[in-house]
């Protein structure tokens, strides 16, 4: 506004004073400069109060802006939070329930190989009774870490309620799911889970096909039979369903 307060000065310099100067006599100059001074001071006022509100509209507009990135990242968390384990930072029942869905529907359409793959660890309320509720949480996070770390960047762990996690292997047929279990369970028995105090844990897994036209209960119902066979015939091993029948899986075992 101060280059049009400029302009507005010199343009009533250079036309007034010279009309009255030059037409002191003439009615018409007099008339003229009193008209034209007060156009340019009915313009200045118009400016103003335009300006103000250009101002108030992008003060408006930037605050609108800031609202609508705050509510988009809001969104964001809550997103999050509906869908993570808050102890783990995995997808929780609620996320693992959709994704099992989405992965039978594809199966039952274009036939695509997807299995399921069961962790219970074992002896779990032992660590619990002996190191406190607060270890317990730690032993189950520093599991889903490293369970993560073994899986393909395909492949979706989550938490499916107190010591049981469910990992949901997407294009992927019995053999490789059960060669991927058996390196987990390796990896688990093998390597401290955490230092302080020290804890090694082992872990015992169910695996199963997705079927067509199979429902999400039958599903979870086989595999979890499996996972109850590895706990019930000595925990840290690997049991698996065909064709409804469970087995005990041996890295010689051809599949």
């Amino acid at each position: 506004m101060s280059a049009f307060r400029f302009f507005a000065s010199g343009l009533w310099l250079l036309s007034v004073p010279p009309a009255l100067l030059w037409g002191a006599k003439i009615f018409a100059a007099s008339e003229f400069s009193v008209g034209f001074t007060i156009y340019l001071l009915i313009l200045h006022y118009n400016l103003n109060v335009l300006s103000t509100k250009v101002i108030l509209g992008i003060k408006l507009q930037l605050e609108n802006n800031n609202f609508a990135r705050e509510l988009a990242e809001s969104l964001k968390q809550v997103e999050i939070l509906a869908n993570n384990d808050a102890l783990t930072n995995l997808a929780n029942r609620r996320s693992l329930n959709a994704m099992l869905i989405n992965t039978q529907q594809k199966k039952d359409h274009d036939l695509e190989n997807s299995c399921l793959i069961m962790f219970d660890i074992d002896f779990f309320k032992k660590v619990n009774d002996v190191y406190g509720h607060a270890i317990g949480d730690k032993v189950l996070f520093h599991f889903g870490q490293r369970v993560q770390l073994k899986l393909r960047s395909s492949d979706v762990l989550s938490r499916y309620g107190g010591e049981e996690f469910i990992a949901i292997l997407p294009g992927t047929d019995l053999k490789t799911a059960l060669e991927i279990a058996e390196r987990i369970r390796i990896d688990i028995e093998q390597h401290e889970l955490i230092s302080a105090p020290a804890i090694s844990i082992t872990v015992s897994i169910g695996v199963s096909a997705f079927e067509q036209n199979e429902s999400i209960d039958d599903l979870i119902n086989k595999v979890d039979t499996c996972l109850y066979m590895a706990k019930n015939n000595g925990r840290n091993q690997i049991w698996f369903n065909i064709d409804n029948i469970a087995h005990e899986y041996h890295a010689s075992l051809k599949i």
